[in-house]
């Protein structure tokens, strides 16, 4: 198999979860009628289908991208998690909002997509790393003139005499 292939089918239970997602949402608008119970049911069984993905990897390689997607033991625990957590949310609430007639197609879509991001983000490897840090920073416009510039962390003291690490530019 080549090398992106098997990064593929590193990432084959978000990519699941993706096409769900988006199956999901055109199935809810051509079902106009009571589509909130099959879409949300569908949107549970996708949540499984990928957490058997997770579970039983078709990949044997533990890193995507090199390094940048990890699918280590954690990773995979830490996974379960999730997409638990995220079945069980869309579980517990469908009787409620059907009870309460607040019952919209997009609630189930928005967790999918939500779990997705909750996924790459938190289980990411060194590209979540990399984002977490960089959105921490402060970027001002000097650096899209001079992408060659390093930002570097310097200690500041706060009023309340704490110190905490702020992120600054190179002059």
């Amino acid at each position: 198999m080549s090398s992106i292939s098997n990064d593929l089918l590193v990432l084959l239970p978000e990519g699941l979860l993706a096409l769900a997602a988006m199956a999901l949402l055109l199935i809810g608008v051509l079902l106009t009628k009571n589509a909130f119970r099959a879409v949300s049911t569908a949107a549970i069984v996708a949540l499984a289908v990928a957490a058997w993905f997770v579970v039983s990897p078709v990949s044997a390689s533990q890193n995507a991208f090199h390094g940048a997607f990890v699918a280590d033991g954690f990773a995979r625990f830490a996974k379960l998690l999730v997409l638990l957590g995220s079945a069980l949310t869309l579980l517990m609430s469908q009787e409620f909002l059907e009870r309460e007639k607040i019952a919209p197609l997009r609630i189930p879509v928005l967790v999918l997509l939500a779990t997705i991001g909750m996924l790459f983000h938190g289980f990411g490897g060194r590209a979540s790393l990399r984002f977490t840090w960089v959105s921490n920073c402060r970027v001002s416009r000097s650096m899209c003139s001079r992408p060659s510039t390093a930002i570097r962390c310097v200690p500041v003291k706060r009023a309340s005499n704490t110190s905490f690490w702020a992120h600054s530019l190179p002059a």
